[in-house]
């Protein structure tokens, strides 16, 4: 069990010598999924894009991601940066594009290279960052983004979710909770597990076009618009939640698509 790095009772791994995958539960759905993964052949890559203020892999500090790309190769995911400034396509070996909360927005050619690999039927995980101002007002966001992943079904809105539930008083208000797990297969399995996705923005999700919420802030969460420093809070003013904060769906048919309103629950 040791060896295995067992967490948790009720396991179960199928090995084929070569690959050693995990069925989270004794169901048919997870059983099946292991055998499969045990049995595909080749490698599977996560590409990182960089140039755009995102969080890096190579970045061993509070706000890098150095510790999920260890976390991802442990489980048998490559992981690699994915330049898109300096040429603006898709490496062929990448089997999911990460994009990791960019603070600049997206320049047509990079936000085109990026619909052409999804609704080829590639896989993408989106994080957003809010677009909290800088202290002379300005701030850039990332519309581009924005509009991309709102053709696919997820509008991330314009703000900040804060939450004045017991766990502020340890994180802070600007680190809502998850209050409510949906029955995706993603997340279904957590429902007694608690997280937090700290400076977050809210998603509107649209079940029209294949996309489904993953999971929303507490009922003690609320949203404010207003993203310039000094940020001020006002429960009696502000819409109250819970909020969607992640979602996930399918591009076409066949592309794989999640998107998260934070960036920072995978930073170190």
């Amino acid at each position: 069990a040791r060896l295995a790095r067992v967490q948790s009772y009720g396991s179960i791994f199928v090995d084929n010598g070569s690959k050693h995958e995990e069925a989270k539960s004794l169901t048919e759905e997870e059983i099946t999924g292991a055998i499969k993964r045990s049995l595909a052949s080749g490698v599977r890559t996560a590409c990182f894009v960089t140039g755009s203020g995102e969080g890096s892999i190579t970045d061993t500090e509070r706000e890098g991601y150095s510790r999920f790309k260890d976390l991802l190769e442990k489980a048998g995911v490559k992981t690699k940066e994915l330049p898109m400034l300096q040429k603006a396509e898709v490496d062929k070996e990448c089997t999911i594009v990460v994009i990791a909360g960019p603070t600049h927005d997206y320049i047509p050619p990079v936000r085109d290279a990026i619909k052409k690999f999804v609704e080829a039927g590639g896989k993408a995980l989106i994080m957003f960052t809010p677009a909290i101002a800088d202290k002379t007002g300005s701030s850039e966001g990332e519309p581009q983004l924005e509009k991309l992943v709102a053709d696919w079904g997820v509008t991330a809105d314009n703000d900040l979710v804060y939450d004045l539930g017991p766990f502020s008083q340890i994180l802070g208000e600007a680190a809502p909770v998850v209050g409510k797990y949906e029955s995706h297969a993603i997340v279904k399995d957590m429902g007694r597990v608690p997280a937090v996705f700290p400076l977050s923005r809210s998603l509107d999700v649209k079940t029209d076009k294949g996309m489904e919420k993953l999971f929303e802030s507490s009922d003690t969460s609320f949203e404010t618009n207003n993203l310039k420093p000094p940020i001020k809070l006002d429960p009696d003013k502000d819409k109250k939640g819970p909020f969607a904060l992640g979602a996930a769906g399918t591009v076409n048919g066949k592309a794989r698509i999640v998107v998260v309103g934070s960036a920072s629950w995978v930073a170190n």
